[in-house]
């Protein structure tokens, strides 16, 4: 009943900035520094400009957010 069309879903991998940045979060949460709140303030307005952006901010080689796969013409008229 649900069938999809595997040539039309496109496969989801995390951008792998945000990633970093997430797990920088993790560190800097839990070592004591002085200047880790800075860090972590830096952090999150990056996060939050990413967001707001909707891009990913590394390049496109390694960010797995890629545009789904466009489907011939012969793909379509078979469908």
């Amino acid at each position: 009943m649900n069938e999809q069309n595997p040539s039309a879903v496109s496969k989801y991998a995390p951008c792998m900035c945000t990633t970093i940045l997430g797990a920088l979060v993790i560190v800097f949460a839990w070592w004591t520094v002085r200047w880790g709140a800075m860090i972590l303030t830096v952090i999150g307005i990056l996060l939050i400009l990413r967001g707001l952006a909707n891009q990913c901010c590394c390049a496109s080689s390694s960010c797995g957010t890629k545009a789904p796969v466009k489907q011939s013409a012969t793909d379509n008229a078979s469908v």
